[in-house]
C-alpha cells in the first residue's frame, strides 16, 4: 500500500509535465476572456471599415481569387498600394463563408492567435532556459501588456497577430543543434514555410530568415554544431524569395522613396524608432492609437546609439566568455559530442565490468537489452542480483554511487559537484546567447519600418507586437544570469513586484480594450491623452461629423488644422464642413491652406472655388474651377460649378475655356453647395491609415 501511494505521488509530476502545455493554453484563454471579453462587442473602427466591413471580395463566393491576386487596398477600394497581405484577408473571407463577419467573432479569432503566440513563447522559453517559472512569467508578460491591445481589438491587427504566430512557429520548428537527420530537414522545411506565411501576412517579416540563421550561432558555440544549420538557412531565404517573386509577377512594387535617404537619416530613424518603442514597452505603458511620428534630435539619438553600442559590446563579451567557460569544462571532463564516448567515463565503467546499452566495451561483448552480461546475472524487476542491491526510485546503491561519482555523474535528483558546475555554466551560456540574439533581433525587426514610418508619419502600437516577444526573451535570459547575484529574499521581493506589475498590466489592458467600442470612443481617448495631437483631433472630428454632422465637427477640424498645420486633411475637411453649414467666409482660409499644400489636387481647387463663388468672388472662383478641370476634366462637381459661373453676366471666361467639349450644361441653377457635388468625397477626406512596409500611401 505504501509503495502504491509513493508511485501515485511520483506520477503526479509526470502528469503535470505532459499536461502543462494545455494548462498554459487554458490560462491564456482565461486572461483573454477576463481582460478582453467584456469589450469584444463593438463597431468597425478605422481601416476595418474599408478592409473588412465594405470589402467587396469578402462577400463574394470567388472573392478569394481577388484577395490572392491583388494588393491589399487595390482589392478593397480599387486604389493600388504596395501592400500584399493575402493570408489574413483570406481568413476573413473564410469567416464570412462559415459564420459571418461580425466584430466580436473576428476579435475572438484575434484573441486566439494572441493566446497561441503566448503559448509558443512559453514553449520556447521552456526549451531554451528550462525554467518553468520563467516560462510562465514570460507568457503572462506578453499576454497582459497594454500595448498589445491594438493587435487584438483592431480587426486589421490580425495581419500582425497571424504574422507573429507564424514567426513563433518558425522559431519552434527551426533546428538549433544535434546531429543532422531527415527529421531535421523536415523541421527546417516547416520553418521555411512559416517564414513565407509570415511575409504573406505583413512585409516587416522579410527579416525572419536572418533571425533563424543567427539563432544557432548565439545558442551553440562550437562551429561544428552550426555548420549544417547555416546550410539549412537557404530554405527560409528561398521561401521568402519566392514570395517576392509572386509579388513582382502581380505587379506589386516594393520600392520606396525612403531608400534614397542618406545614411545619417536612416540612423536617425532607426534609433528613434528602436529607443522610443523600447522605453514604451519596458515602462509598461499604453500609447495613443493615432500618434504623429517625430524623429529624435541628433544629440538624443546619438547618445542612445552610444549607449546601445556599449551594451552590445558588453553582452558579446559576456556571451563569448560564458561559452569558452563551457568548452573548457567539457575538455576537462572529457565530455564529447553526441554519439562519442568520454574516455574517462569508459575507464570507470570498464573497471566495473558494466557495459553501455548497445556499445562494445573492452574485454566484454555487446550487451543486448535484457541479455546477460559475462560475470553478471539478469534478474527480474524488483529483485536483486548477487552482489548488488535493489534501490528505491530516486536512490542509488553504494556500488553505483561510487561509479557515478568517479565518472562525474550523479544520482537521480542529485548532482555531483562537477556536473552541477557544468550545468550552471551551460545554462549561463544559453541565457547570454538568448540575450544577444534577442537584442540583435530587436534591432533587425525595425529595419523594414525605416522605409514606411517616416513617410506615413504615424507610430503604430501594432508594430511593437513582435519586438515585445523579443524583449520578453531578453528579460527572461537576464533573469537567469542574475540569479546568482540576487539573494533568495531579494528574488521573492522582485517576484512579488513582477506579479503586481502583471496584475496592473491586466487592468490597464482592459481599460485600453474598452476604447475600441467605436471610432468616437477610440479617438476621444487619444485626444484626452494628448490634447495637442493634431492627427488624433482630426480623426476625432471626423467621428463627430459622422455621428452629429458638420455643425459639431467644424470647430474640431479647425482646431486639428491649427494643432498640425502640415496635415492636409484637416484643412480640407474644415473647409468642407464650413461650406456645408453655409459659413462661406470662414471656409475661405482653410480652403486656401488646402490648395497651398496640395495645388495639384482637383478637390482642393474645387472647395476653394465653391467658397469664392458664395462670397461673390466670381472671377477668382472661375479661375480656381478652371484649374480644377485642367487637373481632372471628368470631375463632375467642378463641371457643374463651371457652367454655373458661365451664366453670370460678370463672368466671361476666355474663349479657349468657355465651352470644353467634355462638359454639359446642367438643367438648373443651384443655391446650396450640396447641389454642387454628388458625393461627400468632393468635400471631405476620409481618415485612413495605410501603414506597412515599405510603402508610400496614395492619399496624403
Amino acid at each position: 500500500m505504501v509503495h502504491t501511494q509513493k508511485t501515485q505521488r511520483a506520477d503526479i509530476p509526470m502528469l503535470w509535465k505532459k499536461m502543462e502545455v494545455y494548462f498554459v493554453g487554458v490560462a491564456g484563454m482565461l486572461c483573454f476572456l477576463l481582460v478582453y471579453g467584456p469589450h469584444l462587442m463593438g463597431a468597425y473602427v478605422w481601416d476595418d471599415v474599408y478592409l473588412v466591413q465594405y470589402h467587396p471580395a469578402l462577400r463574394s463566393a470567388d472573392g478569394w481569387r481577388v484577395l490572392w491576386m491583388t494588393d491589399l487596398w487595390g482589392g478593397a477600394t480599387g486604389r493600388s498600394s504596395q501592400l500584399y497581405h493575402p493570408l489574413p484577408m483570406w481568413s476573413f473571407w473564410l469567416e464570412a463563408r462559415w459564420w459571418g463577419l461580425e466584430v466580436h467573432k473576428a476579435r475572438l479569432i484575434n484573441g486566439l492567435l494572441h493566446v497561441g503566440v503566448g503559448v509558443l513563447l512559453w514553449g520556447l522559453l521552456r526549451r531554451w532556459l528550462g525554467g518553468r517559472l520563467l516560462a510562465w512569467l514570460g507568457a503572462f508578460l506578453f499576454w497582459l501588456h497594454p500595448l498589445m491591445t491594438e493587435t487584438v481589438m483592431w480587426l486589421t491587427g490580425r495581419h500582425d497577430g497571424m504574422a507573429v504566430f507564424l514567426a513563433m512557429l518558425a522559431l519552434w520548428f527551426w533546428p538549433i543543434e544535434g546531429a543532422f537527420r531527415w527529421r531535421t530537414l523536415f523541421s527546417a522545411v516547416l520553418a521555411a514555410l512559416c517564414c513565407a506565411g509570415a511575409l504573406l501576412c505583413k512585409e516587416p517579416y522579410l527579416v525572419l530568415p536572418l533571425l533563424l540563421a543567427l539563432l544557432p550561432w548565439c545558442l551553440s558555440s562550437p562551429m561544428r554544431r552550426v555548420r549544417w544549420s547555416l546550410v539549412l538557412s537557404i530554405l527560409p531565404i528561398f521561401s521568402v524569395f519566392m514570395v517576392m517573386v509572386v509579388r513582382r509577377s502581380l505587379g506589386i512594387s516594393s520600392d520606396s522613396a525612403q531608400l534614397d535617404a542618406p545614411i545619417m537619416e536612416h540612423l536617425q530613424h532607426f534609433f528613434t524608432i528602436g529607443l522610443r518603442y523600447a522605453v514604451q514597452l519596458l515602462s509598461w505603458q499604453g500609447a495613443p492609437t493615432i500618434a504623429p511620428y517625430n524623429p529624435m534630435p541628433a544629440w538624443l539619438w546619438g547618445s542612445g546609439a552610444a549607449l546601445v553600442g556599449c551594451v552590445m559590446v558588453w553582452v558579446v563579451w559576456r556571451w563569448r566568455r560564458s561559452h569558452r567557460h563551457v568548452e573548457r569544462l567539457l575538455a576537462e571532463r572529457g565530455v564529447c559530442e553526441e554519439g562519442e564516448a568520454s574516455e574517462r567515463i569508459d575507464r570507470v565503467f570498464v573497471g566495473m565490468d558494466v557495459c553501455k546499452e548497445g556499445a562494445e566495451v573492452e574485454g566484454m561483448g555487446v550487451c543486448k537489452e535484457g541479455a546477460e552480461v559475462e560475470g553478471m546475472e539478469v534478474c527480474k524487476e524488483g529483485e536483486a542480483s548477487e552482489g548488488m542491491e535493489v534501490c528505491k526510485e530516486g536512490e542509488a546503491s553504494e556500488g553505483m554511487d561510487e561509479v557515478l561519482v568517479k565518472g562525474g555523474e550523479c544520482k537521480k535528483g542529485e548532482g555531483s559537484e562537477a556536473s552541477d558546475v557544468l550545468g550552471e555554466a551551460d545554462l549561463d551560456a544559453r541565457a547570454w546567447g538568448l540575450i544577444l540574439w534577442g537584442l540583435v533581433a530587436y534591432g533587425l525587426c525595425w529595419g523594414p519600418h525605416l522605409l514606411s514610418m517616416p513617410m506615413i508619419g504615424l507610430w503604430g502600437n501594432r508594430y511593437a507586437y513582435f519586438p515585445w516577444v523579443l524583449l520578453v526573451i531578453v528579460a527572461m535570459g537576464a533573469a537567469v544570469v542574475m540569479r546568482e547575484v540576487v539573494s533568495v529574499s531579494m528574488r521573492r521581493v522582485v517576484g512579488g513586484m513582477v506579479v503586481m506589475v502583471v496584475i496592473w498590466g491586466g487592468v490597464a489592458t482592459a481599460q485600453e480594450a474598452g476604447h475600441w467600442k467605436d471610432n468616437l470612443t477610440l479617438y476621444r481617448a487619444d485626444v484626452m491623452r494628448d490634447p495637442s495631437n493634431g492627427r488624433a483631433m482630426y480623426h476625432f472630428a471626423h467621428a463627430v461629423r459622422m455621428r452629429g454632422g458638420c455643425q459639431q465637427a467644424a470647430g474640431l477640424f479647425l482646431r486639428a488644422a491649427h494643432l498640425d498645420p502640415t496635415y492636409l486633411r484637416s484643412w480640407q475637411n474644415a473647409a468642407g464642413c464650413l461650406l456645408e453649414i453655409k459659413r462661406y467666409r470662414e471656409a475661405l482660409e482653410p480652403a486656401r491652406q488646402a490648395v497651398k499644400r496640395a495645388p495639384s489636387v482637383a478637390r482642393m481647387r474645387y472647395n476653394l472655388a465653391l467658397a469664392l463663388f458664395f462670397t461673390q468672388q466670381h472671377s477668382e472662383a472661375l479661375k480656381e474651377v478652371t484649374e480644377a478641370l485642367a487637373l481632372s476634366p471628368d470631375y463632375a462637381p467642378a463641371q457643374r460649378l463651371f457652367f454655373a459661373l458661365q451664366t453670370l453676366p460678370t463672368s466671361r471666361p476666355p474663349s479657349a475655356l468657355s465651352r470644353p467639349s467634355a462638359l454639359s450644361r446642367p438643367s438648373s441653377l443651384f443655391s446650396h453647395p450640396s447641389s454642387l457635388f454628388s458625393h461627400p468625397s468632393s468635400l471631405f477626406s476620409q481618415p485612413s491609415n495605410r501603414s506597412s512596409i515599405p510603402l508610400q500611401p496614395s492619399n496624403p
